[in-house]
């Protein structure tokens, strides 16, 4: 699970002791008990919506949508709101909850974002003159340049937070208490992190370095996510790095420090439009963008990186003929180990 996600810790005797009383009922009774926790945590968050406001009262910032044209903030098209849920363990020992979505933690935490200065075309409907696909029915196509104060022309976006939940140290659920009274890895010292993190820039710069220049991609840029990737997908050839999501694996130290492989993914979103569609066999020419892509990422360690680069699978998400599209998703991951 992606995005935001929480995991709760029992370690009060009182809980600890009700626990183990549904024990005696089966794995099923536990198993029921923490969905009904998930739920009632899903519910909790979602109510957040609604009403606007964090876990502690405070109300969220309007953003700029809802304060020109009214609305709730964060609820659109309500993708987050509806993409919360939750998992309970396979082993019956906790459940995490939260939202898959690449977007959650921005909007949890507050983020800042640089954009840089491009120029490129974009098409808008002629009554509505909101931004539509290139060839919409009455589209019409206009040049921009995007530019901001800075010296290299780049403009800073910043996403102030707007918290989903509490902002608690990450404990995983305990259902047997088997660590109760013993010291956790927090008190033992802060936790091991990694010298830096993967960013879609380091992605595209490298595919730019390798790629560009030999003619196989036209155009590498970033986005924020998919609807962000369509929106800028304006060249044939094209290649957008979006930000992915991290996994963990179990523990597989001793019971008070902690050891783990956290896997950091990112996906290489390929456009192609036009002609290049319109080919007998488009999927043809697709394959050497896809395998250079490859060649240029797995087994490239980025710098301040601890392990290179892996291959995760690829698919077609979108192919239509009529409308020239086609857009294939290339995932990657690498990995390091949490050490507290």
């Amino acid at each position: 699970m992606t995005g935001v996600a929480e995991s709760l810790t029992y370690s009060d005797a009182p809980v600890r002791g009700s626990l183990e009383a549904l024990r005696r009922y089966g794995d099923g009774a536990i198993r029921k008990t923490l969905d009904a926790q998930g739920q009632a945590m899903d519910t909790a968050t979602t109510l957040r919506f609604v009403r606007s406001v964090a876990p502690d009262g405070s109300p969220w910032k309007v953003s700029r949508r809802v304060a020109k044209r009214g609305g709730k903030t964060l609820v659109l098209h309500a993708f987050l709101r509806n993409s919360l849920t939750h998992n309970v363990f396979a082993d019956n020992r906790g459940f995490e909850w939260g939202s898959p979505m690449v977007y959650a933690a921005p909007h949890q935490f507050g983020d800042h974002r640089t954009v840089y200065a491009r120029s490129q075309s974009v098409w808008r409907g002629k009554k509505s003159k909101r931004f539509v696909k290139k060839g919409s029915k009455g589209s019409v196509e206009s040049h921009v340049t995007i530019q901001g104060k800075g010296e290299d022309g780049s403009f800073t976006i910043t996403i102030p937070a707007r918290p989903l939940r509490r902002r608690q140290r990450r404990r995983r659920a305990r259902a047997d208490g088997d660590r109760a009274g013993r010291p956790g890895a927090r008190d033992q010292g802060q936790p091991d992190r990694r010298a830096a993190v993967i960013v879609p820039k380091t992605i595209a710069d490298r595919l730019t370095d390798q790629l560009m220049s030999a003619g196989t991609l036209r155009f590498v840029g970033e986005a924020t996510d998919y609807v962000d990737f369509l929106q800028q997908l304006t060249t044939s050839r094209s290649a957008f790095v979006l930000p992915g999501s991290e996994s963990a694996k179990r523990n597989t130290a001793a019971t008070q420090v902690t050891r783990q492989e956290v896997l950091t993914g990112f996906t290489v979103m390929l456009g192609f439009v036009g002609s290049d569609t319109l080919t007998p066999r488009p999927l043809d020419d697709l394959i050497p963008v896809r395998e250079a892509v490859k060649g240029a990422l797995v087994g490239w360690t980025p710098t301040g990186e601890r392990s290179p680069i892996e291959y995760d699978g690829a698919k077609i998400v979108e192919f239509d003929s009529e409308r020239g599209l086609l857009i294939y998703q290339v995932d990657f991951f690498n990995s390091y180990h949490l050490r507290a």
